[in-house]
């Protein structure tokens, strides 16, 4: 069994060493993008069969944007190039960390050979939460901002289009019959991401659709799912995402959040959002030596 990990991230090179080093194994691979703009010295990320894309072929990624998709599929394209092959890809954050040793984690993954691990949302509490509107609208690159002028101009386009959940009007025309929402962080077989890519070469009009959605990140990989298989195979994502009240961007677990983290490891592989610049102690609470949570359940 090897996994191969396609990171994405954009800050503290220190703690995305410690990341590498807490699930360095000999049949995990890292392959890591870091945002074009960030200031990390590629060459000081290091570690067990690790490999950087340059700077050259990285993206420069906006919140909201396709930037995160096309940083994804550059990692995925380079993992095919690659002269080993892999049974599973995993889509990670430079800011995740494993809830259980590297082993525990190969031996789930084995034990679970052939299915994938992808959030896919209920269709009404997608609709709930607005999601359905992000795909439905027309979004010039201007409009994907996070900037408070720009998001007061979405909001106003969201109520002169239908208010925040149904749109009325000027609603895309579209090929693709449904959409489906969920995380964007995902486990899945090589079979399925080969699917995946060779649908996307053959129909270049999908990656057009979505370079004008909203937080297409949440939504490109679930609807390309839904394209090449049924979405009711999919098993529950693998990375447990501290949102709590914050439903637009994770918060990040602190110490006071130890008893949450046992609580849930059993249900999850690796937890986030970690940052060492706001809590670095927390990783040394959580982890024992073997690099697993301390508490004797299993996944």
């Amino acid at each position: 069994m090897k996994i191969a990990i396609a990171m994405l991230c954009h800050k503290n090179a220190e703690q995305i060493n410690a990341l590498l080093r807490a699930m360095a194994h000999d049949d995990i691979y890292f392959y890591i993008h870091v945002d074009k703009k960030s200031g990390i010295d590629r060459e000081t990320i290091t570690g067990k069969n690790v490999y950087v894309l340059s700077k050259d072929s990285s993206v420069d990624i906006q919140w909201g944007g396709f930037g995160m998709i096309e940083a994804t599929l550059r990692l995925i394209e380079t993992i095919s190039q690659a002269a080993l092959k892999f049974d599973y890809i995993w889509l990670m954050s430079g800011q995740d960390w494993p809830l259980h040793s590297a082993n525990e984690i190969i031996e789930y993954v084995e034990q679970h050979g052939g299915e994938d691990f992808i959030e896919i949302l209920p269709s009404n509490e997608a609709f709930e939460r607005g999601y359905f509107k992000r795909n439905e609208l027309y979004y010039p690159n201007w409009m994907v901002s996070n900037e408070l002028h720009i998001k007061i101009i979405k909001h106003l386009f969201w109520l002169v289009t239908g208010g925040r959940k149904a749109t009325r009007l000027f609603k895309r025309k579209s090929r693709i019959e449904k959409f489906y929402y969920g995380s964007q962080w995902w486990l899945l077989s090589s079979k399925t991401v080969n699917c995946m890519m060779s649908f996307l070469h053959n129909n270049e009009w999908f990656i057009d659709y979505f370079k004008n959605s909203l937080v297409p990140d949440e939504s490109f990989f679930q609807t390309l799912y839904g394209m090449i298989t049924s979405v009711s195979g999919a098993k529950p994502a693998v990375c447990f995402v501290n949102w709590k009240s914050n439903q637009n961007s994770p918060e990040v677990i602190t110490s006071d959040d130890i008893n949450k983290i046992k609580e849930i490891k059993s249900n999850y592989l690796v937890a986030r959002k970690f940052d060492f610049c706001v809590d670095n102690s927390i990783v040394k609470t959580i982890m024992n030596k073997g690099g697993t949570v301390e508490s004797n359940e299993k996944i």
